[in-house]
């Protein structure tokens, strides 16, 4: 269509996010090459939530054993668990309730099974900026430019600026948007952020300027 310069550019919405977090991982460690990833409105687990919930149902393991019994009990902890979740818990867009249970319909309770498939460690997307890996064209693999819309009312807010933290610190070149409005909802309340991340993207896949976060831009040839 003689869009942009080519290349390969994954886009998800919510839940979305964390399958395309996890795909674009894997391709990087095959060798291929990613040029962005567009991460709208991300429902991914927080660090503290995963934590919380390893705790939880490693020792609830560990209690049935010892005591031989079975037990009907339901222990729903988060995984989104942070400062905007409780914030923003009484938003009708995105029911805590039904987002809890989303989840751990989806994951279960075995912790050893890492669901994410490592994308929310650091040390994961580090490695890939470390190791001198090409790709299929004898490039080096590099870490693909990332943009994350967030949105003020979303109890999922902290997921996604805790990710973009954390890809910073892997030596990844992230642009965030912050706007308002709850989960999905800031194109309808905020469509001028929207439009600014929607701009930013288009950039990117036209390869134009890249500006990350703190404004300091290098074109991308």
């Amino acid at each position: 269509l003689g869009l942009g310069k080519g290349g390969v550019h994954l886009a998800g919405a919510s839940a979305g996010v964390g399958v395309l977090l996890t795909a674009a991982l894997e391709a990087l460690w095959k060798g291929y090459e990613i040029q962005s990833l567009f991460l709208d409105i991300p429902a991914i687990p927080t660090q503290k939530g995963l934590a919380l919930w390893k705790q939880t149902y490693e020792a609830e393991t560990t209690h049935r054993r010892n005591a031989s019994i079975a037990s009907n009990s339901e222990k729903f902890v988060s995984f989104f668990e942070s400062e905007s979740y409780h914030r923003n818990a009484f938003s009708r867009v995105l029911p805590l309730e039904f987002l809890d249970w989303g989840m751990h319909a989806y994951i279960g309770n075995d912790t050893s099974v890492d669901f994410m498939g490592g994308a929310l460690d650091v040390n994961e997307w580090r490695r890939i900026s470390q190791t001198a890996k090409q790709n299929k064209n004898g490039h080096a693999v590099t870490l693909p430019k990332v943009l994350i819309l967030t949105s003020r009312a979303d109890p999922l807010c902290d997921a996604g600026v805790e990710f973009g933290r954390m890809y910073r610190e892997a030596g990844g070149d992230v642009k965030s948007f912050d706007g308002l409005g709850s989960h999905a909802m800031m194109q309808i309340f905020d469509t001028e952020h929207y439009l600014e991340f929607m701009f930013a993207w288009m950039q990117v896949v036209a390869g134009e300027t890249w500006c990350d976060a703190n404004q300091q831009c290098d074109a991308n040839n």
